[in-house]
């Protein structure tokens, strides 16, 4: 059996050959999915400022709501979708700073998270990088 050649068959598709814009992206329906995509492939691209700037708004809103004057998003004690908040949250607050001033309550969760002394002691000992 002989692999196939390249230019007969190719199962991999690079995220760089599909602009910001394209169908791929503007049809994505998990928000956060899409904006980490747009932040990791396209950076550059003016339709990742576009959504970073109209969508972000809108999905911080949607997660000020849920959160409400819970501690974590989930239960009494902090959970994945805690942390995944940190994350996303940092990422896209290193694009846009005042992204989430509006909304004190996912900046004090997000304060919450990087004060537990496992992250806190990760977040001083990790490497320095621009995301």
């Amino acid at each position: 059996h002989t692999p196939p050649n390249k230019e007969e068959h190719n199962d991999s598709i690079s995220f760089s050959s599909f602009p910001c814009s394209s169908f791929f992206l503007r049809n994505l329906k998990n928000p956060v999915l899409l904006i980490t995509v747009c932040i990791l492939f396209f950076p550059q691209e003016k339709a990742f400022n576009d959504i970073l700037t109209n969508k972000g708004p809108e999905l911080l809103k949607d997660l000020d709501a849920f959160l409400g004057d819970n501690k974590w998003f989930v239960g009494k004690s902090v959970t994945w979708a805690d942390f995944y908040w940190d994350v996303c949250s940092t990422t896209l607050l290193s694009y846009k700073a005042d992204l989430a001033d509006k909304y004190p309550r996912l900046l004090a969760l997000r304060d919450r998270v990087q004060a537990l002394p496992a992250i806190a002691a990760w977040i001083q000992k990790r490497p320095k990088t621009a995301i």
